[in-house]
């Protein structure tokens, strides 16, 4: 089953909920500036008053970042690290998508801002690109977690490959 507050168990329970406060405080200062540059007190600030709503998208970000910080702290790092390889081929054959919309035209690849690098399905949007930085990162790791030969050039030529 999952625990989702297993993060704040162990010998760092201080540093956790020192970071997890101050990550909080930032984001509720951020959200304060938001509003506060949206709402002008006075005539040199009538420029951002259509800004005055945006402070609400923001707490529904910050709402979402907060749940996916509990998924991703309700199970362990490496049952993540079992399937890293997977989810690296699978966001490799996204971005091969993306690739292969320069010569047909596919489906749910739509052009934004003069680039075709978005995936657009229903309400939902989002850039392969980001996940990859992800999927590398975690795939790289897996695969050098017992290897004794990283510290030379030439064994870091596969993964890099």
């Amino acid at each position: 089953m999952f625990d989702i507050f297993e993060f704040l168990k162990g010998r760092l329970f201080a540093t956790r909920l020192l970071l997890l406060v101050c990550v909080a405080g930032l984001t509720a200062i951020g959200i304060m500036m938001i509003y506060a540059s949206g709402n002008p007190a006075n005539s040199q600030m009538q420029q951002f008053a259509g800004y005055s709503s945006l402070w609400k998208k923001q707490c529904l970000f910050a709402a979402a970042g907060f749940v996916g910080f509990l998924l991703m702290n309700s199970f362990s790092y490496k049952k993540l690290g079992q399937i890293s390889f997977w989810l690296y081929a699978f966001v490799i054959a996204l971005l091969f998508w993306l690739v292969l919309d320069k010569v047909v035209d596919v489906p749910f690849v739509t052009a934004k801002h003069g680039a075709r690098c978005w995936f657009v399905i229903g309400p939902m949007q989002f850039q392969p690109s980001e996940f990859f930085k992800f999927a590398y990162i975690v795939a790289l790791a897996w695969h050098l977690r017992y290897r004794s030969n990283y510290r030379n050039f030439s064994s870091l030529i596969p993964p890099f490959v």
